[in-house]
């Protein structure tokens, strides 16, 4: 397998157009799923596929081999549903390929050393850490960054010097209205000194 996937050969890339075509001339009717015609879609484009997706094909071609024994399988000019959901997902051509890969994935399994499994595990582990660390400084970042605005926002302080005793009053109010009305809407904690001539 190479890193971008499992590319599909040239027969599956033909079952699969030969299906699209069908669905096109409207012989598909009912036929397959959402998920069937992506497939199909992804086959006759020749992309790359991964693992997990070539097991769910062969996990398909598996349980719908039975189709084969339907009615108008083999019928190329009025073909059943069936057989076209077997060529959207890459037909006989297909199930091969999938077969051989599923299998092959198996036998390394089976075959792995022990050094072979520590490697892999530990090559997990590795990107566990890194992750992790990734994740950590992040948090670490996020939370300094709140706290020091509230920080520096609980320790902000600002002196304005007004001589004007009327307007200390007027910034007052009567009984202490207009002070604490700016002071809740602003956030702000405001200190007037009161002293005469202060």
């Amino acid at each position: 397998m190479a890193k971008e996937g499992y590319k599909p050969t040239g027969g599956m890339k033909a079952a699969a157009n030969r299906a699209l075509r069908w669905k096109k001339e409207g012989k598909a009717k009912g036929a397959g799923t959402m998920v069937g015609w992506t497939r199909a879609g992804q086959l006759s484009r020749g992309e790359a596929l991964s693992l997990s997706t070539v097991k769910r094909m062969y996990s398909f071609f598996s349980r719908h081999e039975v189709d084969k024994k339907g009615k108008d399988f083999y019928n190329t000019s009025n073909p059943s549903n069936g057989r076209i959901m077997w060529d959207a997902w890459g037909g006989d051509a297909g199930f091969s390929w999938s077969r051989k890969i599923v299998e092959r994935e198996k036998n390394m399994k089976k075959s792995l050393t022990q050094a072979d499994l520590f490697e892999e595990i530990k090559d997990i582990l590795d990107e566990a850490k890194l992750t992790a660390t990734k994740q950590a400084k992040k948090i670490v970042l996020d939370t300094i960054q709140r706290t020091a605005t509230e920080h520096a926002v609980e320790n902000c302080v600002s002196i304005f010097n007004i001589e004007s005793d009327d307007i200390k009053g007027k910034i007052i109010g009567r009984e202490g209205r207009n002070i604490r009305a700016l002071e809740a809407a602003t956030g702000v904690e405001i200190v007037v000194d009161d002293t005469p001539e202060a």
